[in-house]
């Protein structure tokens, strides 16, 4: 459906070239009656990359590699011959290596790193002989004393000040010691009861642990996530990302990356490159997403419905 007039591009980057297939785009967009948010609603592409790629702005775009895959899905949904929009695209595009390389690797950056470098190996072999010439004293410092609950009990700390308040008396002059040698009422108090325990034992016991403050209990599955997405990348690749109600994100992810996202409810993923990305989720990877260059759709986990069911 998409004729090559074979025009040669008449100026840098080709925009003679890139003129003539934003206006195929357009003009078949147009014949149809569609407008760049139903595109963008088929694609989920962008207006304004939508828009970019019909007027050829290549500067407003990604890498070649998720250009290539932005025109073969815009070009299915207009029911464009995929192939030959591709091919015109490869013509009239910019090179593929546009990102400047440096002349000569500085040698200042390296001299740093390696003074850096043997910096934390010192510290860490001055850090490693501290340790083991010093386990006790590091024992000590770091494991929390424990205390007896006898020394803690309200009840037998006021048991144990009553027999003090009452051994004072008990301290008499020579007069009085014969008279008190029969006796048998200041003998020291019982302290069976400190030894047994009681009801204002288990009380206080139980003020002194309702004493901690409520923060410090917390509930670990609230503030565990119940799904995990981590992905791999082998291609430079474009990502739009939702996770759960929240609104998208997008990314451009250079080869050997490792995000990861966590949601509650699901994720809505949409990919510029399917064969420069592995999937896994909780742990299970996800099969072969599609091939190269190709725009893939899809939401994880299998049945969530994702923000397409409130559109």
């Amino acid at each position: 459906m998409v004729k090559n007039k074979n025009q040669q591009p008449d100026g840098e980057n080709g925009s003679l070239g890139g003129r003539e297939l934003g206006s195929i785009l357009r003009d078949e967009r147009e014949k149809q009656g569609l407008s760049y948010a139903q595109i963008s609603e088929i694609t989920r592409l962008q207006p304004h990359i939508l828009e970019a790629l019909e007027d050829g702005d290549w500067d407003r775009l990604p890498s070649p590699v998720l250009v290539k895959g932005f025109i073969h899905s815009y070009a299915n949904t207009l029911g464009l011959e995929k192939g030959k929009v591709v091919e015109l695209y490869q013509k009239a595009g910019p090179p593929k290596d546009t990102l400047p390389h440096p002349l000569v690797e500085p040698v200042k950056s390296k001299k740093v790193f390696f003074a850096i470098l043997i910096l934390l190996l010192v510290v860490a072999a001055a850090f490693y002989y501290f340790w083991k010439e010093h386990p006790i004293r590091t024992e000590e410092m770091t494991s929390p004393k424990t205390t007896s609950p006898v020394s803690v009990r309200g009840s037998e700390q006021t048991d144990i000040q009553q027999v003090a308040g009452r051994s004072r008396p008990i301290v008499l002059n020579e007069k009085n010691k014969m008279n008190l040698t029969h006796s048998t009422d200041l003998e020291a108090p019982d302290t069976g009861p400190v030894n047994e325990p009681s009801e204002g034992e288990d009380e206080s016991t139980h003020s002194v642990r309702g004493e901690f403050p409520p923060e410090y209990v917390t509930d670990v599955k609230s503030e565990t996530p119940e799904l995990v997405l981590k992905a791999n990348i082998r291609k430079r690749t474009w990502i739009k990302v939702f996770v759960d109600d929240r609104e998208p994100k997008e990314y451009i992810f250079k080869p050997g990356s490792h995000p990861d996202w966590r949601a509650k409810k699901g994720f809505e993923l949409v990919i510029g490159n399917a064969g420069g990305v592995e999937l896994e989720l909780n742990g299970k990877k996800i099969g072969k997403l599609g091939d190269p260059d190709r725009v893939v759709h899809l939401r994880l986990p299998k049945g969530y419905e994702g923000r397409g069911s409130q559109d």
